[in-house]
């Protein structure tokens, strides 16, 4: 009887020494990126590499600040609006085309609505103008002759009608058209246009229709 009240002590007083198990302590969790997809996760490296030059070509352009408007001027001492754009990605490691009508062209252009806009983004005045969006109603760039290269702020006369970013790598569906004489210039999906952002001749740079127009004029060269 004594044995066995000293093994049932015994037992009660080692409890309290074991250490308590967590539910989750035998769960060994993957790490975040293991429950990714390849394909997500060429997206969100794709993603970084794009905000990464987003950001390298907005400090570059900011240094320009003061700096004259200069027609044709791509630097370094002054520049037109599209010239800053061009110079700005150019540093950052990144080649746009020369001209407004050349970007827009570009499948390193992919339309966003404002809200997604971030500092860096190009924000189009119609076709013949650009800047580099800067924050709320805010832009940066390079207006016009007789003025130097610094903030603009919007207004109700005189504001972007469009907004992109810029994409290091193309998309999916730019890729398959640019890389396969096959596929049709129809399949290539563009941001529909607005009718309230046509100019007189009741067409857009952004239009559908237009835009497809002159991607199938281009020649294909696979990026």
């Amino acid at each position: 009887m004594l044995a066995a009240l000293a093994a049932v002590l015994l037992a009660v007083g080692t409890t309290g020494l074991e250490q308590p198990v967590s539910a989750h302590a035998a769960v060994v969790r993957p790490p975040a990126d293991a429950a990714k997809t390849p394909a997500a996760r060429r997206a969100a490296a794709a993603a970084a590499l794009d905000a990464r030059i987003r950001i390298t070509a907005w400090r570059w352009a900011l240094r320009q600040r003061g700096k004259p408007y200069i027609w044709g001027g791509t630097g370094p001492v002054g520049f037109d609006c599209s010239g800053l754009v061009y110079a700005a990605y150019r540093a950052a490691g990144l080649t746009l085309p020369r001209t407004t009508y050349e970007m827009l062209d570009s499948w390193r252009l992919v339309r966003i609505p404002k809200w997604k806009a971030r500092r860096g983004d190009l924000a189009f005045f119609g076709s013949g103008h650009v800047e580099l969006y800067a924050w709320g109603n805010w832009t940066f760039g390079a207006a016009t002759t007789g003025t130097l290269v610094g903030f603009h702020e919007m207004n109700s006369f005189w504001h972007p009608t469009m907004y992109f970013e810029v994409r290091a790598l193309p998309t999916s569906a730019s890729r398959r058209y640019l890389c396969n004489p096959d596929v049709p210039v129809t399949d290539v999906p563009v941001v529909p246009w607005r009718p309230e952002q046509a100019g007189a001749d009741n067409q857009h740079p952004d239009d559908p229709a237009i835009l497809r127009q002159r991607l199938a004029a281009r020649p294909r060269r696979c990026p």
